[in-house]
């Protein structure tokens, strides 16, 4: 057990010198032994040791007293070498060597931490020292050997320590019973239960034994995670309600695995440090004090830096609480108890911050002190198991390391004296002792790997009485507290009703009261300047009239007025009044600020109207009372049914709590309450229709609905004629009717079973039919090609087809029974591509080549190279009524049924053609192909001809003859450009387009003709008009001239691709010679930077003034001379002739 009291009167067997050896120098040992142990204890001379870590010391035992046998060391034949900090050892037998661990020797070990001195205790049983069972050992031999260069051995001489075992019984040890000495006692466990063994349907039944055993008032456990799956605040209360229902228990809130659970109220909690939590418990009853428990899990095995700076953390807080700088007042005298699986193995310096307040890290959690009231360490608590001399809580057989203590009870032995402790471990105790307590042997060895600690504790009737002012400790909320209203009784139609109320309140002193005026400059400035002398410092006569008032107004007759409540729309009465307790603020300066507050408690009664529904309303006015949460219990069945304001309201549907403080408006909070009524099963099955399916899996959800605040059970069974084949406490009920033993056309009954907080229960209940029979389907695929279609063969699951085609796909299904079947074909031809029918489905449908073969979504490079043909897969779905299915897939290849993709690009000069850049007249001009493609081909292997104005420039050409062709376009207008294309499969694509070649720039005219109106005489005026052409694309303005008369200057229009641009002028010219007439053009461009003059060549002749009467006389004798000639033909004798 790690005290060494006991062996004080055991003689040394051998004292070592100091000084010779290099790790570890031995100083004293002494052996002993009982009736089923041999006890080594072991003292060194200086420096700190672990034994079961950090060195290399070795036990030797020489178990048959034969140096010829064994292992020769140091004189002796050892049978047994042991490493200590190795946690190993040999067992040297039969001239074999077997490897043994702790649990072969039954090896203990006291303490697990550093020190100077250590027992050791191995098994008188064990194979080692009967050599397997062939001895009872007598008489033994002992070498120690420790570590380093020059290890210290013990004995100095060679020949080892010899031991003669003593045969004297030992009487066993006085068995500690199990229960209280004392009812009034108050016990505290402390337990690891291990990884929420709690709650592990496996150890939960022997945690239940073992707890009930122990009764307990205060327990500590360690590993019982909260983690939302497996337990939680609510689940742990359950639990302890259903273990022990006549005891309303407390339950801390998680920290790191710990809780605290307690008979008695918490006051307060928290978490005050890494790994530690504690409570202030109200002991006052029994212990006329409150009790603030520490509950601790440090970090395990070589974690020994975190150790330490949990325990100085844990350490600095106490200090700080206990000198009044905590989250609440610690009263001078409060007992303290520090529980927990503390894991020490490493330093004593840990155990020693904990007993001695001895911190390391200063600098962070400040200085050190000494925890216990009168300046003193606290005790550590050393126990023994109740029916062995054994003080170790930990033992784990398959484990390296030994048994030990590393569950620690510390407390303040100068407030507190233990009456009653000890471990309690199953394994020791006997078959009669197991039976009177309900117990099982291997309760503690399954339950967990850590044994339960126990404390009994007793308020000390000669401890005086202390008496210290009470205030609240600082507070950052306004208003905290809470209230409990507890419905007492019965609360049926027409009947007495009975409640108590309770309310803890406390308030900031600068919050202030409305029971005062000026709420806005705090309480204390209020009671000194409405109650006092307004000499800023706040009198205890002043706070005494204060405390009056707030009696006065807190007198508690009328549940309304109190803030408390209001069933079936009347008020309860209180006859007596209540019982009122007020903290006040403290005397002093009205400056300061701490909190105040009332504990007040009472009880009404009162009748209910003739519903079977109550109606509770909880008044929300705008009174401080307002402001804490408001628990709400409920007698017998009694739950919750509905409110408006459920967001704020939480908790069970007997048992919840109103967070009225939470409430957005200022209106009453309205409840109705109601007589449980079972659960509703509700239940919907997602798998089949009238039937299910035989070998596949039937899936059923569940819901069941009650209060909203209930946690309703739920769980299926599945039964076969009247047996019980299946269950499940998941909302989903999922389940294969042949792996339970059904066969078609069997009887399935599904139950959705639910129970609800008050054990009432619904049922849901489903007989369904089970469906072997899978569904048979037919079908046909047709390629639709203009007049003629073809079947393709559906029994073959590769199938081609050609791109863009038609296909009409048909197909049919039946079932056994006629029951409706349905078709579903998918595809991932597109996103969501399905189409699905029920006994029929046709339809019709075309497949493409998809985006991996060639086209504008890959760069030239990579379209240019040859492509797989796309493949799309299909598959059939046909599913029955019962949700069996038959299924079919095939695979569609795309043919390749599509001709080249023709992108041409015109290049004029090294630059493709644009509305802004046009090709022209005169250009360089290239047809470029470099952007087109084949879906599939590689662009070398299509076949190319191109025609220009119906003339074949390239035909049967290869890619290099095509990919940059020359056109032979010389002159402006529109040509006709004509490109066909063909892949190796002989598909044909082609295209034309019209290319507009423009003109020239510049300004280049030519006549087209002129002609001259009215008479060529001398003196006469003429007009000449003109028509030119300009088969440039630049305007120019220009005058038709003749010598030194020039016309009006007209625009010469541009040419275009449709032609030149053509234009007339008209000159008037007065002939004032015979002269030949002189006929240009003049003309000017800006935009084309050119000027000229264009000579127009003519023929006009301008006759002399004078020839123009003589040219009319001989017209009138010629006309004269025919007219006679005509006549002599017609009457003279040349008419006679025949």
């Amino acid at each position: 057990d790690g005290l060494f009291d006991d062996w004080e009167s055991i003689p040394v067997v051998y004292a070592d010198p100091a000084g010779d050896g290099t790790d570890e120098d031995f100083s004293m040992l002494k052996i002993a032994n009982d009736n089923d142990f041999m006890f080594f204890s072991i003292e060194f001379h200086d420096g700190e040791h672990l034994m079961q870590n950090w060195n290399d010391i070795h036990l030797y035992l020489d178990t048959d007293a034969e140096v010829n046998t064994g292992l020769p060391v140091h004189g002796i034949g050892a049978e047994l070498d042991w490493c200590f900090g190795c946690r190993s050892g040999y067992y040297y037998i039969m001239d074999g060597i077997i490897e043994i661990s702790q649990n072969d020797l039954t090896l203990r070990i006291a303490p697990t931490i550093t020190g100077e001195r250590f027992e050791i205790a191995i098994s008188r049983s064990s194979a080692i020292l009967t050599m397997d069972g062939t001895q009872e050992p007598t008489t033994i031999k002992i070498v120690l050997q420790g570590g380093g260069e020059a290890p210290d051995i013990l004995p100095d001489e060679p020949g080892g320590i010899e031991y003669e075992f003593d045969s004297t019984p030992v009487p066993s040890p006085e068995i500690i019973t199990l229960e209280k000495n004392e009812m009034e006692h108050l016990r505290i466990l402390s337990y690891n239960v291990r990884q929420n063994g709690l709650f592990d349907s496996g150890r939960q039944a022997r945690f239940e034994r073992i707890i009930k055993a122990l009764e307990p008032d205060i327990m500590g456990f360690q590993e019982a995670y909260d983690d939302n799956d497996t337990n939680d605040v609510n689940d742990i209360e359950a639990l302890f309600e259903d273990w022990f229902p006549e005891v309303n228990w407390h339950v801390s809130s998680e920290w790191n695995g710990n809780f605290v659970v307690s008979r008695y109220p918490i006051l307060h909690q928290g978490n005050h440090s890494w790994r530690s939590m504690g409570v202030l418990l109200d002991t006052e009853e029994d212990l006329g004090t409150p009790l603030f428990f520490i509950n601790s899990h440090f970090s395990c095995c070589d974690a020994n830096d975190n150790r330490q700076e949990q325990v100085d953390e844990l350490m600095g807080f106490v200090r700080d609480l206990k000198n009044g700088l905590g989250p609440f007042t610690l009263e001078y005298g409060t007992p303290i108890v520090h529980v927990g699986d503390f894991n020490l193995v490493g330093y004593r310096q840990q155990l020693t911050t904990l007993t001695d307040g001895d911190i390391v890290d200063e600098a962070s959690y400040g200085i050190d002190f000494l925890p216990d009231w009168d300046d003193s360490p606290l005790t550590d608590l050393f126990s023994r198991q109740t029916h062995i001399r054994m003080g170790y809580t930990w033992r784990n057989d398959n484990s390296e390391y030994n048994p030990g203590k590393l569950d620690y009870i510390l407390y303040t032995d100068s407030v507190l004296e233990p009456v009653k402790h000890f471990v309690l471990n199953t394994l020791a105790m006997s078959e009669e002792d197991l039976s009177f307590y309900n117990l099982n042997s291997e309760d503690t060895k399954i339950a967990s790997d850590h044994l339960p600690r126990v404390m009994d504790i007793a308020e000390d009737p000669e401890e005086p009485t202390w008496v210290w002012s009470d205030p609240l400790s600082p507070q950052d909320d306004d208003i905290m507290g809470n209230a409990h209203l507890d419905i007492t009784g019965t609360i049926a139609s027409s009947s007495n009703i009975t409640a108590t109320w309770y309310a803890n309140v406390s308030i900031r002193d600068d919050y202030g009261t409305d029971l005062l005026p000026d709420h806005d400059i705090g309480v204390r400035a209020q009671i000194d300047q409405h109650l006092g002398d307004g000499d800023g410092w706040l009198s205890i006569p002043e706070i005494a009239d204060f405390v009056s008032l707030v009696e006065t107004a807190r007198n508690l007759t009328d549940s309304e007025d109190s803030g408390c409540c209001v069933i079936d729309y009347l008020s309860l009465r209180s006859d007596k009044g209540g019982d009122i307790t007020v903290i006040p603020p403290i005397n002093g300066s009205v400056d300061s600020n701490g909190s105040w507050g009332w504990i007040e408690t009472t009880a009404f009664d009162g009748t209910t109207d003739g519903r079977s529904t109550r109606i509770l309303d909880i008044p929300r006015v705008g009174g401080v009372i307002e402001e804490i949460p408001l628990r709400v219990t409920l007698p017998g069945d009694w739950e919750f049914r509905y409110s408006a304001m459920l967001d704020i309201i939480e908790g069970s549907p007997n048992d919840f709590t109103v967070l009225r403080q939470q409430a957005p408006v200022a209106s009453d909070i309205r409840i109705t309450l109601g007589q449980n009524q079972p659960p509703d099963a509700l239940s919907i099955r997602q798998t089949g229709g009238s039937v299910i399916p035989l070998s596949l899996p039937a899936q059923y959800s569940g819901e069941c609905r009650d209060s909203v605040l209930d946690d309703t059970q739920l769980w299926w069974t599945v039964h076969r004629n009247g047996t019980m084949v299946n269950q499940t406490q998941h909302e989903i009920l999922v389940f294969t009717a042949s792996e339970l033993g059904f066969s078609d056309g069997e009887v399935a009954t599904v139950n959705l079973h639910c129970l609800d907080s008050f054990s009432a229960s619904g049922t849901m209940t489903e007989n369904i039919v089970i469906d072997g029979v899978d569904p048979t389907w037919e079908g046909t695929f047709v390629l639709l090609e203009g007049e003629n279609s073809t079947e393709l063969e559906i029994s073959e699951d590769h199938l081609e087809v050609p791109s863009g085609r038609d296909i009409d796909f048909s197909f049919s299904a039946s079932d056994v029974g006629g029951l409706p079947v349905s078709i579903e074909v998918a595809s991932d031809k597109s996103e969501g591509w399905s189409h699905a029918g029920m006994n029929t489905l046709v339809f019709t449908d075309r497949f493409f080549q998809g985006g991996e073969v060639n086209g504008m979504h890959l760069n030239v490079t990579e379209r240019h190279q040859a492509k797989e043909p796309s493949e799309y897969y299909l598959s059939l779905t046909v599913t029955d009524d019962a949700s069996n299915q038959v299924t079919d897939d095939w695979t569609i290849t795309i043919s390749d049924g599509m001709g080249p993709t023709i992108i041409p690009d015109i290049i004029a000069n090294g630059t493709s053609i644009s509305p802004e850049s046009p090709s022209r007249a005169g250009d360089l001009i290239i047809l470029s192909l470099t952007e087109s493609f084949d879906d599939l081909d590689a662009i070398d292997d299509v076949v190319w001809e191109v025609r220009v104005n119906e003339e074949k420039i390239a035909e049967g050409a290869g890619w290099a003859d095509v990919e940059k062709l020359p056109l032979p376009i010389t002159e402006a207008g529109v040509h006709l450009i004509h490109i066909l294309a063909w892949d190796t499969a002989g598909n044909m694509e082609q295209i034309s387009f019209g290319l507009a070649v423009s003109p020239e720039r510049g300004v280049y005219l030519s006549v087209l003709q002129h002609n001259m109106m009215g008479d060529a005489v001398e003196g006469e005026t003429v007009n000449i008009f003109a028509t030119l052409q300009n088969t440039g694309t630049d305007l120019a303005a220009g005058m038709l001239c003749s010598d030194d008369v020039c016309s009006a200057e007209v625009v010469v229009s541009a040419a275009d691709s449709a032609g030149p641009g053509v234009f007339n002028v008209e000159l008037v010219l007065e002939l004032t010679s015979t002269d030949p007439i002189d006929l240009r053009f003049e003309w000017t461009s800006d935009s084309a930077g050119m000027q000229g003059v264009l000579e127009i060549e003519n023929d006009y002749v301008v006759e002399s003034w004078w020839q123009a009467p003589m040219q009319v006389l001989l017209g009138a004798l010629v006309v004269l001379m025919l007219l006679a000639w005509g006549a002599h033909r017609l009457w003279g004798p040349e008419s006679q002739k025949p």
